[in-house]
Order: C-alpha cells, then sequence, then structure tokens
C-alpha cells in the first residue's frame, strides 16, 4: 500500500515538473512564438494533410496555382510586372519558392498554407505583447483565440495574399509601437 502511495506521489511530482518546466518554457517570448507557430502550422495543416494532392481551398487553386504553372518561362522581373496588379510579392515569393524548389505549385500551395497561418498566429501575439503591451496571459489568450477562430482558419484556406499582409501588417505595427533603445554602433 505504501508503495502504491509512493509511486502516485512520485508520479504527481513528476508531472508537476513538467507542467512547470512547460509553463515556464511558453512565459519565454521564444517559447510562446514556437508554441504558436506551431499550432497554427498544425492546425492549418491538418485538412492539407486530408486533401491528398490539390491544395485546400477554391482561390488556391482557381487563382494562385494557374498564373504559377507558367513561372518556368518567367523571369522575376516578368511576373513583377505581370502580377502588378494583383499584388506582386506574393507572386514573387511563390515564383521564387517554386524555381529553387522545382516543385509542383500544388505541393507549394500546400506547404505555404499552414506556413503562413503559423506566422499569422506568431505575428499577432507579439504585437499583442509588444506593441499593444498586453499582459502574457490576456496574449496567450487572445491569440489562442485568433489560431482557432473558424473566420480565420476559412480565410487561411484561400486568401494566401490577405494573411500574407495580415503578417507584414501586425510585424509594421508592432515595429511602430515598440520603443526601440539600440544604439548605433
Amino acid at each position: 500500500c505504501k508503495r502504491d502511495f509512493g509511486s502516485t506521489l512520485m508520479s504527481s511530482l513528476k508531472l508537476a515538473n513538467v507542467h512547470n518546466a512547460l509553463f515556464n518554457f511558453l512565459k519565454h517570448d521564444k517559447g510562446s512564438c514556437s508554441f504558436f507557430f506551431l499550432v497554427g502550422l498544425t492546425l492549418r495543416g491538418i485538412p492539407e494533410l486530408l486533401v491528398s494532392w490539390y491544395p485546400v481551398g477554391y482561390e488556391t487553386i482557381a487563382w494562385y496555382a494557374p498564373p504559377m504553372m507558367t513561372f518556368s518561362g518567367l523571369s522575376l522581373t516578368d511576373v513583377f510586372v505581370e502580377f502588378f496588379r494583383a499584388g506582386p510579392l506574393f507572386y514573387a515569393l511563390m515564383w521564387f519558392a517554386v524555381n529553387v524548389t522545382g516543385a509542383h505549385p500544388f505541393i507549394v500551395l500546400k506547404v505555404v498554407g499552414p506556413l503562413l497561418y503559423g506566422s499569422l498566429s506568431v505575428s499577432f501575439f507579439v504585437f499583442l505583447k509588444k506593441g499593444l503591451k498586453f499582459e502574457w496571459k490576456l496574449a496567450f489568450v487572445a491569440s489562442l483565440l485568433l489560431v482557432f477562430q473558424i473566420a480565420a482558419l476559412r480565410d487561411s484556406w484561400d486568401r494566401f495574399r490577405t494573411v500574407l499582409g495580415l503578417v507584414f501588417l501586425f510585424a509594421t505595427l508592432t515595429a511602430f509601437k515598440t520603443d526601440f533603445k539600440h544604439k548605433w554602433k
């Protein structure tokens, strides 16, 4: 009977140590950013894994993939000029990804979607914590609400350019609101 109590006590102490270590890891900026990136990446990656070959989302196949299939004969300048009215930054990044990896545009889009959503969740958390100076707990809960929100997930399935724009928006707003006190050396 003593052994059962002792083993139960030891396992609860180990669980408490793991809990404390995880909490301390998440309290640091790198830990929280890693957590949100991985949660966003995983949550957005599940639909991509469930759908075998095609990327998830209507606009992904209808608007992003067809121009990406023509990238092989275009230079970066051609891509920028051709898609100037449609948001050239996203297409320039996709041109770079397709040409560097040599992968099919569908595969590139299947990978880019979860990466963008993970980046969005990180940039939102950093904006709340550093830009708006929220306490860690409030920024953490608000970021969790964004990550698990159906509307945000729905936008990430179709509107890659919008998600990329939001990542840059939150990063820019954070940079404008943060007091940089680093001296030039």
